[in-house]
């Protein structure tokens, strides 16, 4: 058996005992292919998705003063986002916690509705809000390692029972924006070109209309889309509808 989590962190002085692993497995798909990304680029909505948890997961997160949070990545493993400390919990109004419009955006644009805040308004008066502060520690390894995702539903486990095989540690972290999928595109009943369904891809011709640079933020691209889409009025005469 190769190097495991565990080995990892015992060879950077962290001890295990301390460590609960906090392996996000959610079942929204575009979330899943996103939080790389998200947990990179969008530090205040990922640091909203982590803050509050289940009341077990809850329970079990305040008997350790450290998480190694992973994310999911590939079928059946998971990546690496980093190890933090359990810096504070409160309890909280469910309204200041959901008042955030991180987690409207997560349920809406990537499609939790477990983060849905009208859902959790509802469901809960009181929450326990957690802070986390990312340590230095493993930091060089963050977005690198990917680990086999232990089987069973409890993303919450605890380091010293849980052996998490490493399968890869690669030279750069691995938290880009996921390539365009056309299928996304139209999922659904109102993918921005639902329309697609209709036509067979076999026959897709695409043209390169403007090469942007890979260090290009989210918003320059946006706006260089958006610009030929108004150039081809291709909302009105095309397949886009937004």
């Amino acid at each position: 058996m190769g190097l495991a989590f565990n080995d990892l962190c015992e060879l950077n002085d962290v001890g295990i005992k301390d460590v609960s692993l906090m392996m996000h497995n959610t079942t929204a798909e575009h979330l899943r292919s996103m939080l790389p990304w998200i947990a990179a680029e969008r530090r205040d909505a990922f640091e909203a998705y982590i803050r509050v948890h289940s009341i077990q997961a809850t329970a079990a997160l305040k008997n350790r003063p450290l998480v190694a949070i992973f994310l999911p990545f590939q079928s059946g493993r998971s990546l690496f986002e980093g190890l933090y400390q359990v810096a504070g919990v409160e309890a909280l109004p469910a309204r200041d916690i959901y008042s955030d419009p991180a987690y409207r955006e997560i349920a809406t644009t990537y499609g939790d509705t477990q983060s849905d805040p009208d859902r959790n308004t509802e469901l809960y008066d009181v929450q326990e809000a957690f802070q986390f502060a990312p340590l230095s520690a493993l930091s060089d390894f963050r977005g690198r390692v990917v680990v086999g995702r232990p089987g069973g539903r409890n993303y919450l486990r605890v380091a010293k029972n849980t052996n998490l095989e490493t399968f890869e540690i690669s030279e750069r972290p691995m938290m880009e924006m996921p390539p365009t999928d056309w299928r996304e595109h139209v999922r659904g009943d109102s993918g921005v070109t639902v329309e697609l369904r209709a036509r067979n891809p076999a026959s897709f011709r695409f043209s390169i209309l403007q090469l942007v640079a890979p260090t290009d933020d989210i918003e320059s691209v946006v706006e260089v889309e958006n610009n030929w889409k108004m150039r081809l009025d291709n909302i009105a005469h095309g397949l886009n509808l937004s």
